[in-house]
């Protein structure tokens, strides 16, 4: 008896895996697609093939990269015109009294720190986000402190 309950739990289980990926990808498949399916899928404003993230009514895709507008499957990976990481450089905030007492250290160049301080090593892992001239920063001394501020 037992083992007749262990072999009908293992086919429930079995069955479980057959059939519940193929339920999900037919859903998928069957439904409307973003391009015509009467919704702001990625809000912009923009309706199906009004939106110019559209190619046509089988599109399923309603994002526009290029619009300035981080949304729907853009991200800063497939998209850095309209998803922009945030500049990820870090401050030691050092006392300073002028722009010339505060440097940037660290491997890339990503730490903001008082010249009086002890050098900043940090992991040489070239990230875009530290990138100060991308991101329209500047090491300098702010309310007499050593940090990233707006070029």
């Amino acid at each position: 008896m037992k083992k007749h309950i262990m072999a009908l739990a293992a086919l429930c289980i079995i069955a479980v895996f057959l059939i519940a990926p193929s339920a999900v990808s037919t859903a998928n498949e069957n439904g409307p697609k973003e391009c015509n399916d009467k919704i702001d899928n990625d809000g912009d404003g923009y309706i199906d093939l009004a939106d110019s993230g559209c190619s046509g009514k089988s599109d399923d895709d309603e994002t526009n990269c290029g619009d300035n507008v981080c949304e729907g499957l853009e991200t800063a990976a497939n998209c850095q015109a309209d998803c922009k990481e945030e500049f990820c450089g870090w401050s030691t905030y050092g006392r300073c009294n002028s722009d010339n007492q505060c440097v940037q250290d660290g491997c890339n160049g990503e730490v903001c720190r008082g010249f009086k301080e002890a050098p900043i090593i940090t992991q040489c892992i070239i990230e875009p986000c530290t990138d100060a001239v991308a991101y329209g920063m500047e090491c300098g001394c702010v309310n007499n402190q050593c940090q990233w501020h707006g070029a």
